[in-house]
């Protein structure tokens, strides 16, 4: 007698199989490259505020208000383009995107939810974004909470 052969039940991405995400190069390029943007537009803000006012604050609250103005504008930044473009200048040139665990791209809703996680991520010191270093598949907090991670673009 032949023993019933039993179907293999589906294989789930991210569940059953381990997820691919970029490697961590690339995605601190792409942040860098972000990050460059950032700073070029708070210098940019400085500047018209010096031609405008003719006037320089003193070092301790002008280091203040560039601290600011740089928290200010990253988070700005990060919302305006991952929610509503789903993307950013730095991940299109290191060719990644936002994907859920299943492998689609995640809808506005998800990308909303990964940013506002991500900014509490970032308010706990760091220790969110610390987290990929103990994660099995190198994801940070956020991306574990909203089931979102960048993965290199097979499209491009």
């Amino acid at each position: 007698m032949e023993e019933v052969a039993k179907a293999e039940p589906e294989r789930r991405p991210g569940i059953d199989m381990p997820l691919q995400p970029a490697p961590l190069e690339q995605r601190v390029a792409a942040m860098a490259i972000d990050a460059l943007l950032v700073v070029l537009a708070v210098v940019t803000f400085a500047v018209i505020y010096y031609q405008m006012t003719h006037s320089r604050p003193p070092i301790a609250q002008s280091a203040a208000l560039t601290a600011g103005l740089l928290a200010v504008f990253w988070a700005g930044y990060q919302y305006l383009l991952i929610v509503y473009c789903g993307t950013s200048p730095g991940l299109r040139a290191m060719k990644l995107q936002l994907l859920r665990f299943d492998g689609v791209p995640a809808k506005r809703s998800v990308r909303r939810w990964r940013v506002l996680c991500s900014w509490l991520s970032a308010a706990s010191l760091g220790m969110g974004y610390l987290w990929q270093f103990l994660d099995e598949d190198t994801l940070c907090w956020h991306e574990r909470v909203t089931k979102t991670y960048l993965a290199r673009n097979s499209n491009q």
